[in-house]
């Protein structure tokens, strides 16, 4: 965490931070089909576990309660 504060300190540390970011921004825009089909198949396989969370956090709450 401190080579980044350093580095955002430096002017130029802080502009290629910003160029870096955009470069990254521009692929994800330029690539946006395969970037939201990863994103589909991925929360998919998330999906699941977020459900079972919030089941299990439904349940908690009736088990204090009872």
């Amino acid at each position: 965490m401190g080579r980044i504060k350093k580095a955002l300190s430096n002017r130029w540390g802080a502009y290629t931070i910003a160029a870096i970011a955009g470069v990254v921004a521009y692929m994800i825009l330029n690539n946006l089909p395969a970037v939201s089909a990863w994103l589909s198949s991925a929360m998919s396989v998330i999906s699941p576990i977020i459900i079972g969370a919030i089941i299990a956090y439904l349940i908690d709450l009736l088990v204090v309660f009872f």
